[in-house]
């Protein structure tokens, strides 16, 4: 039971890992959302728009919408990693961790003697308790991962926000989407909707056109309101029920075919051994 509890401990972390890696490398708007929430509309001259990204009160970057590039000074490497330093929590320092210890060769180091392990005939039953906790693993990290809300100190999230392309194909686009959303959900009557002035910005936003004037019109109507990052609650009701109970059980399952499976092949030796004892 003790070696069965060990390889179930030992593998699911592991998938768990491999799950959350594979969950982040397909998820890929969690990365700009946090841009978004953190990039305010201001006005740099008389009808002179830029964008400003920040994080934690910090500034990380300026992009001018008429020029259509960064106007500020675009980051190093060492000074992306001093963001992220300075905000990293105590769960990614484990997951980094892990990474430099699979990355570093420490997984392909003991994989080999672990796959030995399970394929020796008398070791079976420790087969099917080991993949079901590790599917059950691989799940839960790809769900988590899935689910995961960026930092705006997130290292992948401030390299993106210094790059020209992300924030002239991407950024300047959603935020004026938004923007414009905002003010048709808040227009009182239907002939503000058939205006004039909306109609050229949903084609400026259509032909990705956005500049200043885009901007300027929008702020006739009313001012922008920027978005928020809702906290994730790992342990909410949905959560609970759609994720951490099925895992639960299914771990509980590993371990009890583990058990049961080393009870069963305890009882044919013993049978086989009253048998030869007989004879």
């Amino acid at each position: 039971m003790k070696l069965v509890l060990l390889i179930v401990a030992i593998v699911t972390p592991l998938c768990v890992w491999a799950g959350y890696r594979t969950g982040s490398e397909v998820t890929q708007d969690p990365i700009i959302e946090p841009i978004l929430a953190n990039t305010q509309i201001k006005e740099l001259g008389s009808n002179e728009y830029v964008l400003n990204f920040s994080c934690h009160g910090q500034a990380l970057a300026s992009f001018d919408v008429d020029k259509n590039k960064l106007i500020s000074e675009k980051m190093t490497d060492d000074q992306i990693a001093k963001v992220w330093k300075r905000h990293i929590g105590a769960y990614q320092r484990i997951y980094d961790s892990v990474l430099g210890f699979a990355a570093g060769g420490g997984l392909m180091k003991y994989a080999k003697p672990a796959l030995s392990f399970f394929k020796a005939k008398q070791n079976s039953k420790y087969t099917i308790p080991a993949m079901i906790g590790g599917l059950s693993g691989f799940y839960l990290g790809y769900e988590l991962a899935v689910r995961n809300q960026f930092d705006c100190s997130d290292l992948v999230v401030v390299r993106f926000s210094q790059k020209d392309d992300i924030w002239r194909e991407i950024v300047k686009p959603s935020i004026a989407r938004r923007y414009l959303l905002q003010v048709i959900g808040s227009s009182g009557s239907s002939a503000d909707l058939d205006s004039t002035e909306l109609k050229e910005i949903h084609q400026a936003i259509a032909d990705n056109k956005i500049d200043s004037k885009t901007f300027v019109k929008l702020e006739t109507f009313e001012s922008y309101i920027q978005p928020t990052q809702s906290p994730v609650s790992w342990f909410s009701f949905d959560l609970i029920i759609g994720l951490w109970i099925p895992v639960a059980m299914l771990i509980a399952a590993a371990v009890v075919s583990g058990i049961l499976l080393s009870e069963l092949l305890a009882r044919r030796i013993r049978a086989r051994r009253g048998k030869a004892a007989a004879s």
